[in-house]
């Protein structure tokens, strides 16, 4: 059972704190913004070139006026060229080119980062229609990373097509979101990790030969498909002998989640009887029947654990009759 150890060691619940809108002096150099963050290019003109600005921001969100220019890297050469005022050209096809924009100001450094393609084809398709919306029968949601990290990311997969409704390869996409605290999106992926319950807008754009399109959709993160209560020794006021309590006392799941319930603490028998049991089921993830669960012990100081799986929506109270410990597990 030293799963149980990885269980601990990356907890069982996170706090996370909402970082305001940066406020500060509008002399302060916050950060660095390229104008085009996904670009395609074609070797033949005048589909091989296009006019990089990098922008230095204050901590307001506000252009910081005299910033100077920024320098400009390329992680392949070959394959495109800048001049040094962020003229890109293609030279020869291409897949995943990083273009970095660097700024240094009053001993603050900022980068920011564009995603190059490029093709041979003379005579490029025209971006008309460029989506992020979920398609049919899929959903713009996700649960939260659980402590596994085995539920909790989404890819989303963009639309890009021409005026018929063809679809158009080879073209990057760059990602953002709104609110990192709420969920986090590989700009070049577009993989979602959810981080904590709530809604959050992400956005996506893209420069296909000349045409710039942007799109957006909000997602919703719900809580984790995996939750875990531990047994931990506690000694009560006036006491003399540790007791075992569940922490943390309440727990938030998404209906259909697995619950472990964990005991470190060798040879010391507890049970988790539910004051209504009947939707208390088995889980699939690790099956060990459903409803109440009898007296059970760690063997040895590597752990274990027994799984429940929650399938209905509700709160679910629960005590020990060995130990004076509660809990709740609620549902959504």
């Amino acid at each position: 059972m030293g799963a149980v150890f990885t269980i601990l060691t990356l907890g069982c619940g996170t706090d996370y704190v909402t970082t305001p809108p940066p406020t500060g002096s509008g002399d302060l150099f916050a950060s660095l913004v390229l104008d085009h963050h996904a670009i395609a290019l074609s070797t033949t003109a005048p589909n091989n070139t296009i006019q990089l600005t990098a922008n230095a921001i204050n901590a307001q969100g506000q252009p910081l006026p005299g910033a100077g220019q920024a320098t400009f890297s390329l992680s392949d050469t070959g394959s495109v060229s800048i001049t040094s005022d962020g003229m890109l050209t293609a030279k020869s096809p291409a897949t995943g080119v990083l273009v970095v924009a660097t700024l240094s100001n009053r001993n603050l450094t900022h980068k920011d980062t564009a995603y190059v393609n490029v093709n041979d084809v003379a005579t490029p398709p025209i971006l008309a229609n460029f989506s992020i919306q979920p398609s049919q029968g899929d959903s713009a949601k996700t649960a939260a990373l659980d402590q596994f990290g085995l539920f909790g990311l989404k890819q989303i997969l963009p639309q890009e097509n021409d005026a018929g409704g063809t679809p158009i390869d080879g073209i990057p996409v760059f990602f953002s979101t709104a609110d990192p605290t709420v969920a986090r999106v590989e700009p070049a992926t577009g993989v979602v990790t959810g981080l904590r319950p709530g809604t959050v807008k992400i956005r996506a754009n893209t420069t296909a030969y000349g045409v710039t399109m942007s799109d957006s959709v909000v997602f919703t993160i719900t809580p984790p498909l995996i939750g875990a209560v531990v047994a931990l020794p506690f000694t009560p006021a006036g006491a003399t002998s540790p007791t075992l309590r569940w922490e943390p006392g309440t727990i938030e799941v998404s209906a259909g989640a697995t619950v472990l319930f964990i005991v470190l603490t060798p040879h010391k028998d507890i049970d988790v009887v539910f004051d209504d049991p009947t939707d208390v089921g088995e889980s699939p993830l690790a099956p060990s029947g459903g409803g109440d669960i009898p007296l059970f012990n760690a063997p040895d100081e590597n752990g274990i654990f027994i799984a429940r799986s929650f399938p209905v929506p509700g709160s679910y109270n629960y005590h020990s009759t060995t130990f004076d410990t509660h809990g709740t597990i609620i549902v959504r």
